[in-house]
């Protein structure tokens, strides 16, 4: 069953994450990719919190978020621990992700402006 949650509206700021090679992390050392990803989920979802955002999805080793600003949206993606490496099975996962703004409703035949990737 679907929850409905309150979000930002207007200006929408989108964050998306996921870890870079994780089909190849989880092949090398699943145990290792287990804790890894436990520990990028915790991370991500307080720094998602500490910015004002509201986690709509979470699939796999990624997560979704949203945000009222775009200064939010990269402040929480440039959080120490998030912006930076952590070795799984003596691999480095990076995590990378993708700020997009859209306006609601957006103008027709638009999905958004993308804004930055890190």
């Amino acid at each position: 069953m679907l929850h409905e949650m309150a979000g930002p509206s207007g200006t929408v700021t989108f964050l998306f994450t996921d870890i870079e090679g994780s089909t190849r992390l989880w092949q090398h050392d699943e145990a290792a990719m287990r804790s890894a990803l436990s520990r990028h989920d915790e991370l991500l979802c307080q720094a998602i919190a500490e910015h004002d955002g509201t986690v709509f999805s979470s699939m796999g080793d990624g997560m979704a978020a949203a945000f009222a600003s775009a200064s939010s949206a990269v402040a929480a993606a440039l959080t120490r621990g998030l912006s930076e490496t952590a070795p799984v099975g003596g691999i480095e996962a990076h995590i990378r992700g993708q700020v997009l703004a859209r306006r609601e409703p957006p103008p027709t035949g638009t999905t958004g402006t993308p804004l930055s990737s890190c």
